[in-house]
């Protein structure tokens, strides 16, 4: 992709998504909007090729998104977007245009779910709970610090999230907002789920089917929590529910797992309210 002239003082696009795939610490939605600003500058790149090269770079854009974060379903459902106008040829002189107006869309898309999760925590979420959280999620830090007083969980208890130890950092950021937070070992799951009355998680990725990708442990924390009567929610944007057609690689990538859609409870998106999961078999379950 010879779009290295990205103007002066920014980035080339290359090397940022190169780091954006190597970042096992940072949240989605971090990774998302730093893969959108970053995606700005291309804009200019772009609109310096001959109009008969601009649908090869576009197309091939597309691909390094989707392969910078493959379990991530805003990544892949982003790529398939990306995917979508190139392909489109009746108007290629419109590309550029297009491509820009592609990202303010994710933008102002991206604001509206943190806005309306915001919103939802404060009206709906349930009083008086002992959570059990894992890796590093900015929309829960977000939902939880929006709850009122009377709506704040008692406790929070976090798993460190290993290998990566990212639930410590999510820790410190629910410490910040005056959360009474509690960090677990890894293996340490039985003295980590005592008085929890809900598991709380972030997603990657939400599967059409109602199966969640996220970080590695996930499947035994809601495994765990389905075996002892403990309901399990997810709190995402729709952003990150992968849209008909958009698949995700299987294998998936090594830090990521998939839990059935049968161990989720609830998926709350920002619609106000809390979405009941159908359960779906799997092959293997």
């Amino acid at each position: 992709m010879k779009l290295s002239k990205v103007g002066r003082g920014e980035q080339d696009p290359r090397d940022f998504l190169a780091r954006i795939s190597r970042d096992r610490t940072s949240s989605a939605s971090q990774l998302l909007l730093q893969l959108i600003r970053s995606l700005r500058g291309i804009a200019a790149g772009l609109g310096t090729l001959p109009v008969d090269r601009r649908q090869e770079e576009v197309r091939r854009i597309a691909q390094n998104v989707r392969r910078a974060q493959p379990a991530m379903g805003a990544f892949q459902n982003l790529g398939w977007d990306l995917s979508r106008l190139a392909d489109d040829v009746s108007l290629p002189r419109k590309w550029v245009p297009r491509f820009r107006a592609c990202l303010a869309r994710w933008e102002r898309e991206i604001a509206r779910e943190r806005t309306a999760l915001v919103r939802a925590a404060a009206r709906g979420f349930p009083a008086g709970q002992t959570l059990l959280c894992m890796s590093r999620s900015q929309t829960l830090v977000e939902f939880l610090g929006a709850l009122p007083p009377a709506r704040r969980p008692r406790a929070i208890h976090v798993l460190e999230s290993r290998p990566g130890g990212e639930g410590r950092d999510f820790a410190r950021d629910l410490k910040k907002l005056g959360m009474r937070v509690r960090v677990f070992r890894d293996d340490d799951l039985g003295a980590a789920f005592e008085g929890v009355t809900l598991v709380l998680l972030g997603a990657d990725a939400v599967l059409p089917d109602g199966s969640l990708v996220h970080k590695v442990g996930t499947r035994r924390v809601a495994g765990a929590a389905y075996r002892r009567a403990v309901p399990t929610w997810v709190v995402t944007g729709s952003s990150k529910c992968l849209r008909p057609g958009v698949r995700l690689p299987s294998p998936l990538p090594p830090l990521f797992d998939r839990t059935p859609a049968k161990w989720v409870t609830l998926v709350w998106r920002e619609r106000g309210r809390a979405k009941p999961m159908i359960p779906v078999p799997h092959d293997g379950e």
